[in-house]
């Protein structure tokens, strides 16, 4: 019975499915025999098309029966023309060969060098979706080093630079982790411990061959990414010619008088029905950085009692420093077997590792009991050392087939990926100016760079007086945090075609199963004493002064700032190494030590299923997309929470579980009406949503600052958004395009920082303390909207090679607006913080706060 149910559903399908004529074959340079890769093959006043492979192969399908007029187009060639009489379910095969253009027959050469980029230029014209393509070709234009740098050059994209590098990427004015990021397809890790945001500074640009950066989502795509998706796609074996490459360059870092230096080398050839491809390369610089900066706060004026005593004035002046190596080194491999010209069998992978190694010297002026924006009766000077280096790697290994039998097509594919962050032996050291506290004044006259002076001698040798500056802190940590993906997924698409409408359903699923953790074990010393019960023998003298090394810097940011007796790291892990022993952790470095060292910890697993389904309806020049993925995360963690006794110190550690999941429908509706085969509109309307950070979501106390405390938010929700997109665009014969969109997107639940100020410990002890305190937490519904323009073209008119000149520019304008919560309404716990008979408003720079007696604690739920 259950055999007859099926084979009448499918007997009832079949008419649906009823295919149009096929058409195949090959195009090639009529002169040289050379295959064309990138042509296009379209029917004529219709949206049906096509585009030729690497080998110059294409595959039309969907034909309507009756006398057809197909189109073939390419840069430089006539267009060729040809009448086909298509017969339902037929096949035909029509090899091509293209005459070069009589007016463009000094372009040949260009075609060659350009053909990548004329190729992506022809895919993200055909695309279904609103998506802008970044080729090899152009990639190789810039010097760009990193993958970050060569996406900043998409309309739509900004970058978050770190050191001058750029390292993540934001898509239409929205966060980092609005945008998913993956290689190859694969959704990638992130090495970082708090984070879902890949840095994309971790890829070398040399492993690239295209980068498509998807702005509005099909339904086949994973619906966690609100701005949109980065996409790399590493090269691969396309010409049956052995291809060698090797490239040298360099550079030269002026700050720091410096050089850098990048050796790359990749070998690809096609032999028969494998193909094979291996890249690698490295790249290290010595660079480096100086800045100022600044801590504000608003606050009353010392002993003036006025009704309007409330102004902004400094709670720290920073002078920083950096010295700074960087090296890239990265692997990547492709091989391809073809059985024939429909089905492929694949395995591809990368390996990335960043090696970062940083040395901040710092020196820290801070202030209190302001009397006026000038004045601080209460301050004090700190020159501390920050040595770390940080190392990163992202691996990735996956592995599928492409296959179509009877006109269906299915992929499918397993993929391994995994992404590691190590900080081995970090080390922070500060010392502090002796005795009494300093009486400094500030000159504002240049508000940018103000300048400090001592309104008399003794405040002046207080600080100057670097043999007698105490160390305040010695900090050891060795930080580990893992990321590991393993994914599966299946698709499959069924074409159909009913009289004049064509088209094609497709349905698929996926699996991600994710393990995420993160260690740091760490020893927070606060004092230095020269004999110990301990040790038998007494230590040297530690002070600044003894190992402060010979840096030395009497112009900083060429303002005459000055940076002196500065900790050395490898002095200080010398002496350290000798005198172990005599370093002191007492209550706070004991406190600081646990709370460093568990309430960062935390391992975290996530499921991942998906399901969709989807489909295309064309007619003539129109085509409609629509479907439907539904998506389910399960994630469980284990984290650690802290708890103190009334003067702040520890009390006891405690292990927190928890486990949530969340189910999410994402329709999909897009159209594209192509007015000629070269113009085309867009519209779409389109649901997604973001996990939130893992920082944000785990249970833990971290103070990295001092007065600042961030916290975690285990009932923080997920952000969901109805996105509206808008695009025309037109490309012409050439290199040559313009476009121009706008879009809307309506965000609910967004997550942002919450900074209050509150106060820690018990108001009788010497710790209690004012806090910056800063929480996840969510927003009530925001809006993002803007404009993108986007135009591309070479200047063919001009004469000789002139006409090779090209032009690449984008403009994009975003505006966004989001509604929060001034204050928490009376009696009101928002389950993170509570403060006793405290409110605050949201700010950026500075809090509006009313403060009364009473004392206030922390609690986590």
């Amino acid at each position: 019975m259950k055999k007859i149910k099926t084979l009448f559903i499918i007997g009832a399908f079949l008419p649906i499915l009823a295919l149009g004529s096929r058409l195949e074959g090959v195009v090639r340079d009529a002169q040289t025999g050379q295959s064309l890769p990138g042509a296009t093959v379209h029917v004529k006043g219709s949206t049906i098309g096509a585009m030729t492979d690497t080998k110059g192969f294409y595959v039309l399908d969907n034909i309507p029966e009756g006398n057809q007029i197909i189109v073939l187009s390419f840069l430089g060639y006539e267009d060729f023309e040809f009448g086909l009489n298509a017969v339902e379910k037929s096949k035909f095969t029509k090899n091509i060969a293209l005459v070069t253009s009589s007016t463009q027959l000094n372009e040949v050469i260009i075609n060659e060098r350009a053909g990548g980029e004329i190729r992506t230029l022809n895919r993200q014209r055909e695309a279904e979706n609103i998506v802008t393509l970044v080729s090899r070709e152009q990639i190789l234009s810039f010097p760009d080093i990193n993958a970050a740098d060569a996406i900043q050059r998409v309309s739509g994209v900004t970058l978050q630079r770190d050191q001058g590098d750029g390292r993540y990427v934001q898509l239409r004015g929205t966060p980092p982790e609005f945008t998913n990021f993956n290689v190859n397809g694969i959704q990638l890790p992130s090495p970082e411990s708090s984070i879902r945001t890949v840095g994309m500074d971790v890829i070398n640009s040399g492993q690239i061959e295209t980068i498509e950066v998807v702005k509005v989502l099909r339904p086949d795509m994973n619906g966690d990414a609100i701005g949109g998706t980065v996409n790399i796609v590493t090269k691969r074996a396309e010409n049956p010619n052995p291809e060698f490459n090797l490239t040298l360059a360099g550079g030269y870092n002026e700050l720091r008088n410096t050089p850098n230096g990048e050796i790359q080398f990749s070998f690809a050839q096609r032999k028969g029905r494998i193909g094979w491809l291996i890249n690698a390369n490295y790249f290290k610089s010595l660079q480096g950085s100086d800045n100022m900066e600044f801590k504000y706060e608003k606050g009353v004026f010392f002993g003036d009692t006025g009704r309007d005593n409330y102004h902004i004035q400094y709670n720290e002046v920073q002078l920083r420093h950096y010295d700074i190596t960087r090296e890239r080194t990265g692997l990547s491999s492709t091989f391809d077997y073809q059985i024939d010209e429909h089905n492929t069998l694949y395995i591809s992978g990368m390996f990335n590792r960043f090696n970062d190694h940083e040395t901040r010297r710092r020196k820290v002026y801070t202030l209190d009991d302001a009397t006026s924006e000038r004045n601080y009766l209460y301050g004090g000077i700190d020159h501390d050392l920050k040595d770390r280096t940080k190392i990163q790697t992202l691996s990735t290994i996956s592995a599928g087939g492409k296959h179509e039998f009877m006109r269906f097509k299915l992929n499918y594919e397993v993929a391994w990926s995994n992404a590691s962050e190590s900080q081995p032996d970090r080390m922070e050291a500060v010392f502090d100016n002796p005795g009494q506290a300093i009486y400094m004044s500030w000159d504002r006259s240049n508000p940018d760079f103000p300048t400090v002076s001592f309104p008399d001698e003794s405040n002046a040798a207080l600080a100057d007086d670097y043999d007698n500056y105490d160390l305040s802190q010695l900090l050891f940590e060795n930080h580990q945090a893992d990321d590991q993906n393993i994914i599966g997924k299946l698709d499959l698409e069924v074409p159909y075609r009913k009289g004049k409408h064509s088209g094609y359903f497709k349905v698929g699923t996926l699996v991600r199963f994710k393990d995420k953790s993160r260690d740091v074990n760490a020893k927070s010393y606060g004092a230095y004493r020269e004999t110990s019960n301990l040790y038998p023998l007494p230590g040297d003298t530690l002070s600044l002064a003894a190992i402060s090394g010979d840096f030395y810097n009497d112009n900083l940011l060429d303002r005459g700032y000055v940076l002196e007796y500065m900790p050395d790291p490898n002095e200080m892990r010398d002496f350290y190494n000798r005198f172990p022993t005599l370093f002191i952790y007492g209550d706070e470095g004991i406190t600081e030590t646990l709370e460093r060292s568990y309430s960062q910890d935390y391992t975290a697993t996530e499921d991942v299923q998906a399901y969709y389904a989807m489909g295309t309806y064309n007619i003539g020049k129109l085509m409609v997309l629509g479907g439907l993925r539904y998506e389910q995360t399960r994630i469980s963690y284990t984290g650690n929470q802290i708890t103190k006794i009334s003067s702040g110190y520890f009390d006891s550690l405690l292990t927190v579980t928890d486990e949530r999941q969340e189910e999410f429908y994402l329709p999909n509706i897009q159209i594209k009406y192509s007015i000629t085969p070269f113009t085309n509109i867009r519209a779409a309307l389109t649901y997604s949503y973001v996990r939130p950070n893992f920082r944000d979501v785990i249970p833990y106390r971290l103070q990295q600052e001092r007065n600042e405390v961030s916290l975690g938010n285990p009932n923080i929700k997920y952000a969901t958004s109805t996105n509206v997109d808008f695009l025309a665009e037109h490309y012409w014969k050439g290199r040559n395009m313009i476009s121009g969109g706008i879009f809307y997107k309506n965000i609910q639940d967004f997550i942002f920082n919450f900074k209050i100020h509150g106060y820690e410990g018990d108001p009788t002890e010497s710790n209690y303390s004012k806090l910056q305190i800063e929480v996840p937490n969510n927003g009530q519904d925001a809006f993002v909207t803007g404009l993108e323009l986007q135009a591309q073209t070479f200047l063919s008119f001009l004469p000789g090679h002139w006409k090779n000149i090209g032009i690449y520019s984008n403009y994009t304008y975003t505006y966004s607006e989001a509604q929060i919560l001034k204050r928490y309404p009376a009696n009101q716990n928002i389950n993170v913080v509570e403060l006793g008979g405290d409110y605050s408003e949201y700010f950026d720079t500075a809090s509006l706060e009313t403060q009364y007696p009473c004392r206030a604690s922390l609690l986590m739920p």
